[in-house]
């Protein structure tokens, strides 16, 4: 009886091992994660998480204090199902990738197997941590994983390159806007001097497709700027200016000029009619990287808006 008895057991214990060994999730009833924690690094980074079973519930959201991340959802082909939709909402329960961009920062996760993600920094171009939460979903239990990435170390400008848009440069005859109204009170015509270009400024702006571009620098990073096309080539000045992508205005590259006018009795209005030139400028801007001393490149376009020096003036008698 004693023999039988063990004869028995041993056979369970075989069956119980060989049943083990056909699927190793027979017996796991919990989800567990390598880990709950990331450090990412501010240039960029990226890591992977593993699970010891397929999480019935996918990725469930991803958040950050409780705000929703928007962006992309991708199959396994990399086919966008949706586009600009919250996390939260559309979890991610078969292989694909969430991605979410913003002009300072951004993270991919990427489930390319059943048991494990592989999440994915861009550079966090903001002054503090950037600090996002994804969650691991089960039908028992949901488990969170913190992710945390440090500022980047930043950037400093080296240098740009500027070249003539085809087909850009032009000139237009255009009435100013510094215009003015003498009211003579004399019997009288009097003689004024006039300033023709008092108050008129240069104008450009810098554009980039790239919805980081603006982000790299400091807000007082300063850059090259060309002042005119002569011969259809750009002539660089050693003027500089904010790299930005709001209009900005600078004085003009020559002096003002005064002129002598004499108007009669009553109102009159001088017209400043004045020669505008235009162009548009492709520009490649180098930046090198504080602390991996890397160079990285921005392409966008240079828009100017300037005076030739030419003018015109007319009188109107008003009253």
């Amino acid at each position: 009886m004693k023999y039988h008895t063990i004869f028995i057991c041993i056979i369970i214990i075989s069956l119980l091992t060989l049943l083990m060994s056909c699927n190793d999730d027979v017996f796991v009833k919990e989800l567990n994660v390598s880990t709950t924690e990331l450090q990412m690094d501010g240039e960029g980074d990226s890591s992977v998480v593993t699970f010891n079973k397929i999480p019935e519930g996918g990725i469930l959201s991803i958040d950050q204090s409780n705000n929703e991340f928007y962006g992309k959802v991708y199959d396994e082909n990399g086919k966008i199902l949706y586009n600009s939709v919250t996390f939260y909402e559309n979890p991610l329960k078969q292989k694909g990738k969430l991605v979410y961009q913003s002009s300072l920062n951004g993270f991919t996760v990427k489930r390319s197997d059943d048991k494990k993600i592989e999440i994915s920094v861009d550079e966090n171009l903001s002054n503090q941590d950037f600090k996002f939460t994804v969650w691991i979903g089960d039908y028992d239990k949901n488990i969170p994983i913190h992710i945390t990435q440090v500022p980047s170390a930043g950037y400093d400008f080296d240098h740009i390159n500027y070249s003539l848009t085809p087909m850009t440069y032009y000139q237009n005859w255009e009435e100013s806007n510094t215009n003015l109204v003498i009211d003579n009170h004399n019997d009288n015509p009097i003689t004024i001097g006039v300033s023709i270009f008092s108050g008129e400024q240069q104008s450009f702006t810098f554009s980039s497709q790239d919805p980081k571009a603006f982000s790299f620098l400091k807000p007082d990073a300063q850059v090259t700027i060309p002042d005119s096309v002569i011969n259809d080539e750009i002539k660089i000045s050693n003027k500089k200016t904010y790299y930005k992508n709001s209009e900005q205005k600078t004085p003009l590259p020559f002096e003002d000029v005064k002129k002598t006018i004499t108007v009669e009795k009553g109102k009159t209005k001088v017209i400043k009619i004045l020669e505008y030139s235009y162009f548009d400028a492709d520009y490649t801007l180098y930046i090198r990287n504080r602390k991996t001393g890397k160079i990285k490149s921005i392409t966008g376009i240079f828009h100017s808006k300037t005076l030739t020096g030419k003018y015109m003036l007319a009188l109107k008698r008003l009253s």
